[in-house]
């Protein structure tokens, strides 16, 4: 931070945040309709901040039933495979390292 932002070398960091939330197989996020009521954009991918909003106009039209440009963001809700097998696949992947 400091070697990006000078200013802020003396600055105290009183709180951070890090993780793998919101992230797809492919890196890409996605944004679709389950059925007439329910619309969902998900997957930032660690860019939650500028896609929301872009997102966001992306679901108010699809809400509203106007043609909305999804291109390869437009997705339906598929299953993750061997999503139950992560945690334990991931314990077993650190432990051997």
């Amino acid at each position: 931070m400091a070697q990006i932002h000078p200013a802020l070398a003396n600055c105290r960091i009183d709180f951070r945040w890090s993780g793998r939330a919101a992230v797809t197989l492919d890196g890409t996020a996605r944004v679709g309709k389950l059925n007439d009521q329910v619309f969902f954009a998900m997957g930032y991918n660690g860019r939650g901040v500028a896609l929301a909003t872009l997102l966001g106009h992306m679901l108010a039209d699809l809400s509203a039933g106007q043609e909305s440009k999804l291109g390869p963001l437009a997705s339906s809700l598929e299953p993750i495979p061997f999503h139950a097998l992560r945690v334990p696949a991931k314990k077993t992947v650190m432990t051997y390292l």
